[in-house]
């Protein structure tokens, strides 16, 4: 008896400690049954009152509710609570197009979840940013953080998350047009029929609609309209869908079934949608009966839509597509007045369509800098709670990795300074070496001259001791061909005097003078009995002109030296040489001479030569008219010389 008694009083003693136990909070695993479940906090409510306002679309009170929900959250160290109260406010934001706002709190939730291990919450935060992302057309942010969400819901295989974040990045990759889209809606299709989910169905089934009718693929477009129907229960997303099909429809010039899917999208939104979306019905039927040219039906549904715009206050980018409407059919009336008389409003329309466009762009703008401001602020507060062990660590990477890159930049600079100076030395060397080229090859055309010269000058001396032979009787012929052996070693003489030649062009001025003295000279004129006159321009002649100019000139000057004198036997050569624009070289001679018989050209040894030479310059030649003692020749300074005539 005493035994029992004394078991029954452990037994209570136990029992009266396990309860007290509980009562504290203790986490023995025998108090999990008989614990009652925590109650709702004040995080909890202020979220609740949040997401509340938001369906009914009270932003300040939601945005009121959201806020008072994190700071409650915070100090009861609810993070979880924390982390959707700041995306719920961060979708309140996006609502109310407030996108500066909105990212920083998505991305300071995505932090939170990831931080303290809500792997789920943290993958569909992602999703949602990227969702955002899409809707302000930034592609790459959206897609990288759909990418990352669907990353982190497929390792938890999160199945109903994935089947919505798959629709998300299929939608976004269409709307970028960077590459196709169907295994992404695919996957999506897989996931929602494996859950029985005919609503996500005809929603995938609309996109795939979508993203077909954008390929102009529109018999794929329109099945996927259809099949997407056939699932569809509500009337508002019935009414898109149908309105979805007409405009297929359209694309594909079938009016008639564009006529009764738009009619269908239209009654059903008479009767459960918005005045709104029932003034939009009325514009499509419009536009289609416009293009059926159905006028009667086009004027009842324009009737309508002017009756509903009196009360409603329309958005400007449905307004002017309404105004626009509206002016083609007046225009159609035949009433211009009218049709005049909305031109002042369209223009303004447009205006602040633009404006609005400009200030989208803008926002968008805000959104990414206030994104990018608020990362650089978390970063710096991140580094500050780093250990220090963690940060020396980091910074001693850093270290290195700044000294790797300083000793790379310098290599590369001592390579690329060698490379140049390597350059620099082989451009010089080569220089250096067309230099020497170039002098070597002067060097033997001048050796060349020389040794040309020289032949030319024992030639001559061989013909002046045949000349002073007196049993010699061709006297005349051999003094003759001297003085044109001596002209052609004038020339080489001049080409080989770098101060009178330019490789292979010589000056045919100081050439001329010095000639019409040197011929003077040996016809045993003394300075006193000729006079040498007229304007030589300093003209440079290529070397295989030279030659038969050259000996046209000596045969010139011969003749006038001795036939050219005047009455007091006194000897007057007046020489002019010039070029026109067009490179011609012009060279004239007077003299004090009785001048030129008509038939000058057609007698004498001397006259043959110039003509010969002259067909080998391609030279016109004139003589002197009405008995004038002129010599006149021309000839292009260019191509190349003809064969020797001689």
């Amino acid at each position: 008896m005493i035994n029992n008694i004394k078991l029954r009083g452990i037994t209570c003693i136990l029992k009266l400690f396990i309860f007290s136990s509980c009562l504290l909070g203790s986490t023995l695993p025998f108090c999990a049954y008989s614990q009652q479940s925590p109650s709702e906090t004040n995080s909890d409510r202020a979220k609740k009152q949040g997401i509340q306002h938001l369906i009914r679309r009270k932003y300040q009170s939601a945005d009121s509710a959201f806020i008072e929900c994190i700071s409650l959250s915070q100090k009861e160290k609810n993070y979880k609570n924390e982390g959707k109260c700041k995306s719920n406010l961060a979708s309140s934001y996006v609502s109310q197009y407030k996108l500066s706002d909105a990212l920083p709190l998505y991305l300071e939730a995505i932090n939170t979840y990831e931080e303290h291990g809500f792997d789920t919450l943290y993958g569909e935060a992602l999703l949602n940013l990227g969702w955002t992302y899409r809707n302000l057309d930034i592609y790459d942010s959206a897609m990288v953080n759909l990418h990352k969400g669907i990353t982190v819901l497929e390792k938890l295989d999160h199945k109903k998350a994935l089947m919505k974040g798959y629709n998300f990045l299929a939608t976004t990759i269409r709307k970028s047009g960077a590459k196709s889209p169907e295994y992404y809606f695919n996957k999506s299709l897989s996931l929602a029929e494996e859950f029985k989910d005919t609503a996500h169905i005809s929603t995938v089934y609309n996109n795939l609609g979508n993203f077909y009718r954008d390929k102009g693929a529109l018999d794929s477009a329109i099945y996927y309209f259809k099949q997407s129907l056939q699932l569809k229960t509500a009337p508002n997303k019935l009414a898109i869908t149908y309105l979805n099909l007409a405009q297929a429809y359209m694309d594909k010039g079938l009016f008639d079934q564009a006529e009764e899917a738009l009619l269908t999208s239209y009654h059903l939104r008479r009767e459960h949608g918005s005045s709104s979306s029932l003034f939009k019905s009325y514009l499509e039927l419009v536009n289609l009966y416009h293009i059926k040219q159905k006028n009667d039906e086009a004027q009842y549904y324009m009737h309508q839509a002017d009756s509903l715009a009196q009360t409603l206050s329309l958005v400007p980018s449905i307004k002017l597509e309404y105004l626009e409407l509206k002016q083609e059919e007046l225009r159609r009336q035949e009433n211009y007045a009218g049709a005049l008389a909305l031109n002042d409003q369209i223009l303004s329309l447009r205006d602040s369509l633009y404006n609005e466009e400009k200030q989208n762009l803008a926002t968008r703008y805000e959104a990414l800098f206030s994104v990018s401001k608020w990362k650089n602020a978390f970063e710096l507060e991140a580094v500050k709670r780093q250990q220090e062990a963690a940060t020396y660590q980091q910074n001693k990477i850093t270290t290195r990795w700044i000294i790797l890159v300083f000793i790379m930049l310098l290599i590369g600079a001592l390579l690329f300074a060698k490379l140049r100076n390597t350059k620099a030395k082989v451009a010089t060397a080569e220089a250096e070496l067309h230099a020497q080229k170039a002098e070597t090859e002067r060097i033997k055309y001048q050796e060349l001259n020389h040794r040309t010269s020289n032949l030319l000058t024992i030639f001559s001396s061989l013909i002046t001791i045949q000349e002073n032979d007196p049993e010699n009787k061709e006297n005349m012929a051999i003094s003759k061909i001297r003085s044109q052996a001596d002209a052609i070693t004038s020339v080489y003489h001049l080409l080989g005097n770098t101060s009178k030649s330019a490789g292979k062009w010589i000056n045919m001025a100081d050439y001329i003078h010095e000639l019409a003295h040197n011929l003077c000279s040996l016809s045993t004129l003394d300075s006193s009995q000729y006079t040498i006159t007229g304007e030589l321009e300093p003209i440079r002649i290529p070397e295989h002109q030279c030659n038969p100019f050259a000996l046209i000139i000596n045969e010139v000057i011969t003749n006038a030296i001795k036939y050219g004198k005047d009455e007091n036997d006194h000897l007057t050569l007046d020489m002019k040489l010039m070029k026109t624009d067009d490179e011609v070289i012009i060279f004239n001679l007077k003299d004090g001479g009785k001048g030129f018989s008509e038939n000058i050209s057609k007698k004498g040894e001397g006259n043959t030569l110039i003509n010969l030479l002259s067909k080998q310059l391609r030279a016109t030649i004139e003589y002197g008219l009405d008995g004038s003692s002129e010599f006149e020749m021309s000839f292009k300074r260019k191509g190349e010389p003809k064969p020797t005539l001689l």
